[in-house]
């Protein structure tokens, strides 16, 4: 993955990077905060296409959680009971939770809909990706193997 900095360098577009400061997306002086390699990413995508682009938010998708989880196991240690306990500790907690349950099993069912249906190889991957890391994964991942599928359907129609 390229630094903000090598992205920045890739799009030296004055009005772009003028607007994106305006906007208070980035900063002239921190050009590698994350909102700014994401809105970067963003305006990337078209020229690269939508694998960069799902590529980029599969490793934010397990990066960033993850960044949160790993420490709480190191602290905790793995104690399912006192993990359940904080997860439904407050209301925002539990509704969180409960729209991250909703969101995977949702997900589940188009992964296996959607992969049927384009004939995905190895679905089961964004399976287990969003059972041990979470959507913020599982999805990426999914719309990153279905474009990749789409691509090769697209070169195999070309050479016929």
């Amino acid at each position: 993955m390229e630094t903000a900095s090598k992205i920045f360098a890739r799009f030296q577009n004055a009005f772009i990077i003028k607007e994106m400061i305006t906007w208070g997306i980035a900063d002239k002086e921190d050009n590698k905060s994350i909102g700014t390699c994401i809105v970067l990413q963003l305006i990337n995508f078209e020229v690269r296409g939508l694998k960069y682009f799902y590529g980029v938010l599969t490793v934010f998708g397990i990066a960033l959680p993850y960044m949160e989880f790993v420490p709480w196991i190191g602290e905790n240690g793995f104690n399912l009971a006192l993990l359940l306990n904080e997860a439904k500790q407050n209301r925002i907690s539990s509704f969180a939770w409960l729209d991250v349950l909703i969101s995977a099993v949702v997900l589940v069912g188009f992964i296996l809909y959607e992969g049927k249906r384009k004939n995905i190889k190895h679905k089961w991957l964004p399976i287990v990706g969003t059972l041990t890391a979470g959507v913020s994964f599982g999805l990426p991942l999914f719309l990153l193997m279905r474009e990749i599928h789409m691509d090769k359907i697209k070169k195999t129609d070309k050479l016929k």
